[in-house]
């Protein structure tokens, strides 16, 4: 079952019915960068860099309210210095 804020990309076949879930999300929307070393234990996919223009359908999604973690996975703050909203997935973008 998911816990809300999810991005389901691409189709529409896991029943995601929560709040602020995303489903059939484009590659185009979505716009990821490829798997890399970011900084922090694992590697991540950037949203935003994928080189198909600005934004990403991950950045930006969740009120600060229902963040349910304070740092992504390399440690910098969730929401990003200033904003009020976190983004999907392990990696915050930063200003």
């Amino acid at each position: 079952m998911s816990e809300s804020y999810n991005i389901e990309s691409p189709g529409n076949t896991c029943g995601f019915d929560q709040t602020g879930n995303q489903s059939g999300v484009t590659e185009t929307e979505l716009n990821l960068g490829p798997l890399a070393n970011n900084g922090g234990p694992t590697m991540t996919h950037k949203p935003g860099d994928g080189g198909l223009g600005d934004g990403s359908a991950a950045i930006d999604e969740i009120p600060e309210a229902a963040c349910e973690v304070t740092e992504d996975q390399r440690g910098e703050p969730r929401p990003e210095t200033g904003g009020t909203l976190c983004d999907v997935g392990a990696f915050e973008v930063q200003p």
